[in-house]
């Protein structure tokens, strides 16, 4: 049963270390007691630098008490939380992170530790920006589209509704731009649609 117990336990410190994911590891005051590797790499800070200090100090924008109050409440109530928030890395600016908070329970119900995991989503997050300015912004001019346009439309005509106001919305139409395309090229015609 002990070489079983240290062979689970030995399993465990590996998963731990060699985990892509950051790990870091709280005691019930929220204290960190434990990082693992991909922290450090992904964050910038050693081991040393974070243990023994409050885990708060690794989101930014933690001096929002009432969102971390409703967090771990939800954590402790839950038993765990999962969604997105902004890290720190050491000597850079703050990223997003998606992140997973779990409790840790022993045999009496009272929660021991707490197990946060969190991977880097910067690169999804400017994707998902770059689809987003794709789907509203022609890819020729960078102007607003006609789908942003609608609803940048709607927005102003509600707003004039509500406050009384007016909107004019000018449009204005090139003659014969077809022309140009078939006499001159559809290169020639985006620069002149580029230059209007």
């Amino acid at each position: 049963e002990r070489k079983a117990a240290e062979a689970a336990r030995r399993l465990a410190a590996a998963v731990f270390e060699n985990a892509q994911e950051s790990v870091v590891v709280t005691d019930a005051a929220r204290t960190i007691v434990m990082v693992n590797a991909a922290f450090c790499r992904l964050t910038g800070f050693a081991a040393e630098d974070v243990v023994g200090k409050p885990s708060f100090h690794l989101v930014a924008g933690a001096s929002d008490e009432r969102a971390q109050a409703e967090l771990w409440a939800e954590v402790d109530a839950q038993g765990s939380w999962q969604g997105e928030l902004w890290g720190c890395r050491k000597h850079e600016d703050p990223f997003p992170e998606l992140v997973s908070i779990s409790a840790v329970r022993d045999e009496h119900g009272e929660i021991i530790n707490y197990v946060q995991v969190f991977t880097d989503i910067s690169r999804l997050k400017a994707s998902e920006e770059r689809l987003d300015y794709l789907a509203h912004h022609d890819p020729l001019t960078q102007l607003p589209n006609r789908l942003l346009l609608f609803s940048r439309v709607e927005h102003a005509l509600a707003t004039a509704r509500r406050d009384g106001g007016v909107v004019a919305l000018l449009m204005f139409d090139l003659d014969r731009f077809k022309d140009i395309n078939d006499s001159f090229g559809h290169l020639q015609g985006d620069q002149l649609l580029l230059q209007v």
